[in-house]
């Protein structure tokens, strides 16, 4: 009774971790699909600012063309580089519509009520300090208790097997009352019975269930084991990562301010006619 008592508590604590996990998976969800609108919208404004600049680009070598200053090639060249762009801007304000109705349907809300976002912060998400103990971070998380919690039911699970193979006591009581007309009075007869079985012929059947049992509780612990490696795995991956993403970050703020230096000398070049269009196209 006290093991099954237990394990019935311990699948109340799992059904309550279940939930716990469930709600902070809700939340990692409608984050990551706000931030993936919000950098969807910047791309989308991206494309864009390239779709304007190459179609003043496009006028401008247009009249070059007119004048005679440069070959129609150019001119068919810069058409072609043009479409491009503007696919990748179709493109991205498609799936900015769909993550856009996928975040709308995680809020529970109509998909095509309108909303603002905020924009992207001036400051990205850094580092935590070396202080902090992932390990005890890993260990509250909703997978690993889950997974803790059925391995607890286990080894539970083989309590109740084993206790098959105990005796059993019981204790059985009677009080009889008689009367009749012969009878003074009440006569009382009380009985009074502890009687022990014990498990003899069982067939195999309770072997069989203890050795399920315990085979199921070294399922579970392995599965502990094998969850708590992963989580580990993950949130290292998920460190590593963002360091790269930060490293990249900050190259690609020096290719934009090198691809801004260059985009404006190959332009004076190209208006002067000291270089080609593919140079000024590339840059």
């Amino acid at each position: 009774l006290r093991a099954l008592s237990h394990r019935a508590r311990l699948k109340a604590d799992e059904a309550g971790a279940l939930l716990e996990g469930t709600r902070w998976q809700v939340r990692a969800n409608v984050t990551t699909t706000y931030a993936t609108t919000q950098a969807l919208t910047a791309a989308t404004r991206a494309y864009g600012d390239e779709v304007a600049s190459l179609e003043q680009t496009h006028a401008r070598v247009d009249l070059m063309v007119r004048i005679g200053k440069r070959p129609e090639v150019d001119l068919l060249e810069i058409t072609d580089a043009l479409e491009e762009p503007r696919a990748q801007l179709a493109d991205a304000r498609a799936e900015r519509t769909h993550v856009r109705a996928l975040l709308l349907a995680l809020l529970d809300y109509p998909v095509d009520q309108p909303f603002a976002l905020d924009p992207l912060p001036d400051r990205f998400p850094t580092l935590p300090t070396d202080s902090v103990d992932w390990n005890a971070v890993i260990q509250r998380a909703a997978p690993v208790a889950t997974a803790e919690l059925r391995a607890r039911q286990a080894t539970s699970g083989k309590h109740l097997a084993l206790a098959d193979f105990l005796p059993k006591l019981s204790l059985r009581g009677n009080l009889l009352g008689n009367a009749g007309s012969g009878v003074t009075g009440t006569l009382e007869t009380w009985e009074l019975t502890l009687a022990a079985s014990i498990p003899v012929f069982t067939g195999g059947r309770r072997v069989a269930a203890y050795q399920s049992a315990a085979a199921a509780e070294r399922a579970a612990d392995l599965a502990l084991r094998q969850t708590l490696l992963q989580q580990q795995a993950e949130i290292r991956g998920a460190l590593a990562s963002l360091q790269a993403a930060d490293t990249a970050l900050e190259a690609a703020r020096k290719r934009v301010a090198a691809a801004d230096e260059a985009a404006r000398i190959e332009s004076v070049r190209y208006e002067n006619g000291a270089g080609t269009i593919e140079d000024l196209l590339r840059a």
